[in-house]
Order: C-alpha cells, then sequence, then structure tokens
C-alpha cells in the first residue's frame, strides 16, 4: 500500500513539474527590442540598445487569419497615412495606447490584452506624429503565444527631409491639399494654411531603397476649382514650391440665355434686306 501511495506521489510530483508548473508560468508576452547596429557590426551581439523610445500601438484589424499579402497590402496603406488621419480611421477599434519606454536594453512589453491586429509605430511625441526614425510595422496578438519583435531602425544619414512652400498670387484659400510621392508611390498627405505658415517638412524619409538606388520625391497639389498651380524646386534640394492664382474666367452661355439667338436674327434680317436691296438696284 505505501508503495502504491509512493508510486502516485511520484506520478503527481513529475505531472506539476513538468507540465502544470511551465505551462502556468510560460511567458506569453510580445516583446520590442529596438536596437541599432555600428557601422562595422557583424553580428547581432555588435549592437547598441536604444533606450528611452516611446512606441505608439493601435488596433486596425480583428481578422487573426489575415495572410500575408493582406498584410502587406494594409501595411502600405497605413503607411500613407499620418497619426491623425490613422486614429480617425480606426476610432471604432479604440485609441493609440502608448508603450512604456525601451530600457536599457531597448526592451519594452506589449502590454495589451485584446486579440487583433495591430500597427505599431515609434512616437515624435515632440511634433505628435509618426517618427521616420523606425519602420512600423504589425504584429497579430492572439494571446496564446509569445515572441520579439526587432523594429528596423533607420539612421539619420540614410534619410531625407522634402520640404514644400506655398505661394499665392492674388487671393487665398483657407488651406490647400499637398501629397508627396516617392518613385510615383503616394506617401503622406499634408494641409497648408496659415496655421503651418504655408509650408511643411516631410521629415525622415528613406534616401534609397531596398535595392540601393536614390528615391525620386515629388509633391503634387489637389488643385482647387478656379485656381492654377506651378509646382517649382526651391533653392535646396527635395524642396518644393508651389504657386497658386486664380485660373482666367472664361464668358460662358448659360443655358436658357436666348438673348444671343435675338442677335443672330438680327443680323440675318439685315443681311436679307441689304440683299434685297442690293438685287433691286441692280
Amino acid at each position: 500500500m505505501k508503495k502504491t501511495i509512493r508510486g502516485l506521489w511520484l506520478m503527481i510530483t513529475f505531472v506539476i513539474t513538468f507540465f502544470i508548473v511551465p505551462t502556468s508560468f510560460a511567458d506569453e508576452s510580445i516583446y520590442i527590442e529596438y536596437y541599432k547596429k555600428t557601422e562595422s557590426s557583424k553580428s547581432d551581439e555588435d549592437r547598441i540598445p536604444i533606450k528611452n523610445c516611446i512606441f505608439g500601438i493601435i488596433k486596425v484589424s480583428e481578422d487573426l487569419t489575415i495572410s500575408k499579402s493582406q498584410q502587406e497590402e494594409l501595411l502600405k496603406s497605413l503607411l500613407k497615412k499620418n497619426l491623425k488621419v490613422i486614429e480617425q480611421d480606426y476610432h471604432n477599434f479604440g485609441k493609440v495606447k502608448e508603450l512604456k519606454p525601451t530600457d536599457q536594453n531597448g526592451k519594452t512589453k506589449v502590454d495589451v490584452n485584446e486579440k487583433g491586429v495591430y500597427y505599431v509605430f515609434e512616437l515624435d511625441k515632440k511634433n505628435n506624429q509618426i517618427s521616420k526614425s523606425t519602420s512600423p510595422f504589425l504584429i497579430i496578438i492572439d494571446l496564446n503565444r509569445g515572441y520579439t519583435v526587432y523594429p528596423k531602425h533607420i539612421p539619420n544619414d540614410e534619410t531625407v527631409e522634402i520640404s514644400v512652400k506655398k505661394v499665392w498670387e492674388g487671393k487665398k484659400l483657407d488651406k490647400i491639399e499637398v501629397k508627396l510621392f516617392a518613385n510615383g508611390n503616394e506617401m503622406e498627405t499634408v494641409f497648408l494654411s496659415d496655421n503651418n505658415n504655408w509650408k511643411y517638412d516631410f521629415k525622415g524619409f528613406p534616401k534609397k531603397d531596398k535595392n540601393g538606388n536614390l528615391i525620386v520625391y515629388e509633391v503634387k497639389e489637389v488643385i482647387p476649382v478656379g485656381y492654377t498651380a506651378k509646382i517649382e524646386k526651391g533653392d535646396k534640394e527635395n524642396s518644393f514650391v508651389i504657386t497658386n492664382k486664380k485660373a482666367p474666367s472664361k464668358e460662358i452661355i448659360k443655358t436658357g440665355d436666348i438673348s444671343h439667338l435675338y442677335f443672330i436674327g438680327s443680323a440675318f434680317v439685315l443681311i436679307a434686306i441689304g440683299y434685297t436691296i442690293y438685287k433691286k438696284e441692280d
């Protein structure tokens, strides 16, 4: 009997030790580990942790079965939007949540307890916008598995700043919409007005594409009705000046206005009278 009890006890101890305890204490959290590599880096060990970096996170989908291609399309569309637009588009899922600043090891926990697809980005707290020092990314939280994400750091010497300035000739409007394009792909939209002195700097965009080729940046304006727009290069590299002025007015005959018909009819009558007189004299 004692042997049987001892055997049962050993079996219970074995199950608790190797199955129940590890499962109970398994870390299913998601972490972000942020660092930059030095010029001489040859492995992940040659890296410098980036401390006190604040990441923002917002839920953008509840579809946990989203395919890789769908993720790519979703990320592509999100990259074109600024923080304000993203918050407006996904307000039904909640607001942007700030994660705790990265610690001395460049690490922070994704403290979210709701399943879904989330958009993660570095926050530029000073300008209240998404920082271009880090490539934003998507993560899927299903609360059943933990892993670590390593965001891509973009050094300042690998980024460019594109500036745009608005000039009015004549009466100006309240605001105008300007879009930034990189190699023909729309990247960001901004509204110029008196609030930002009719100028804006698109900061932190990559200088080269993934193949190492220089990216061509340009700006385009959503031209207001009744105005013309001329876009010229500024004094500095990647700077643009957009000049707007009122378009020349065109005289248009309104539908229902028959006054011009009286004029044409009178002209034909005079021609007919003249021709009749001419024939009589002949």
